[in-house]
């Protein structure tokens, strides 16, 4: 029997980081993955959701579907009819919610279209692309690009560190804005039933190439890092 190469998956311990950049970031991706959660089970049991966070700094987040008042009546109430004004609110944002989401996976499946239907590389163009990967691993890495790819993945870890307490900021902005009152909610639905669907669709093909750019870019500086600091030392003699 072929012996395992890795531990495979292993149980992380509940426990507190104690890092504080990590508490940060690791607090935003949970709570998105939370949000997430509760999202399929409002669209896969069409149920009524509440979710109140704190954040590390003390900062307040909230989910609540269809709307807050509705929720929180039934919590405080459960036996108790809404009122009208509540109801309706209930209702129309459930049918705002289904409107989106229809269009969401209108503008998800023109993307994958587009993505399938992109011309593929020519045979020219991959025997390029794979002779200058080899070319680019056959480079003996001298001292100075062996500390240029060091301080690389510290600046990368360091820019990513920043990103993750923007991103956190920028939830804490977000949550602290005033509430719109209900002629900008009636303004705002307006403009989202306008949106051109074209402008949407040639926007997320621009992210899409961009992410990819990016990503590409990413990985061959890893892999430059990688190999660099994996090189045998230079014979002395």
């Amino acid at each position: 029997m072929a012996e395992k190469k890795t531990l495979g998956r292993q149980k992380i311990p509940m426990a507190k980081i104690e890092k504080e950049n990590d508490r940060y970031s690791t607090f935003s991706k949970r709570r998105s993955g939370l949000y997430k959660k509760a999202s399929e089970l409002i669209e896969q049991y069409d149920v009524d959701m509440g979710i109140i966070i704190f954040s590390p700094t003390g900062k307040p987040f909230s989910f609540f579907h269809p709307t807050v008042n509705s929720v929180i009546d039934s919590f405080l109430s459960p036996h108790t009819q809404p009122s009208e004004s509540n109801l309706l609110d209930a209702v129309n944002t459930r049918d705002k919610v289904k409107e989106l989401k229809a269009k969401l996976d209108e503008f998800d499946l023109a993307k994958d279209d587009e993505y399938n239907q992109r011309p593929m590389p020519d045979e020219t163009d991959q025997k390029k692309w794979w002779k200058s990967i080899k070319e680019f691993d056959a480079k003996e890495p001298s001292e100075s690009n062996l500390l240029d790819a060091v301080n690389t993945q510290d600046k990368v870890k360091e820019l990513k560190a920043k990103l993750d307490e923007f991103d956190l900021a920028k939830d804490d902005e977000y949550n602290q804005r005033p509430m719109p009152d209900e002629t900008d909610q009636k303004k705002w639905w307006k403009s989202i039933k306008e949106f051109d669907a074209k402008e949407v669709k040639n926007y997320l093909i621009y992210l899409e190439s961009t992410i990819s750019g990016l990503e590409n870019c990413l990985m061959l500086l890893e892999k430059g890092a990688s190999s660099s600091a994996q090189a045998p030392p230079e014979d002395a003699n």
